[in-house]
């Protein structure tokens, strides 16, 4: 019963987190068919996976950009103070 559970967990674990990138890339203007095989996968010990597919360069670049510009800003702690 406890892995069954654990793989539940894991696949709302992966599905919210297939959601959120599937957001993020529409937010950036990617159009869906080239996200098209992000997936949630979950293994059978029930650890949350995503699988990205293969991604236009266009793409990994955009992404790759957006995620140098968050680390370069403050710590949320920092910019609070």
């Amino acid at each position: 019963m406890r892995d069954l559970r654990a793989w539940r967990e894991g696949h709302v674990r992966a599905d919210g987190a297939v959601a959120a990138l599937r957001d993020a890339l529409g937010v950036l203007g990617v159009p869906e068919g080239a996200w098209s095989g992000v997936r949630s996968m979950v293994d059978s010990e029930g650890l949350a996976y995503v699988e990205v597919g293969v991604l236009p360069a266009e793409v990994v670049e955009r992404l790759a950009e957006v995620v140098r510009g968050a680390d370069r800003r403050p710590a949320r702690e920092e910019r609070q103070r």
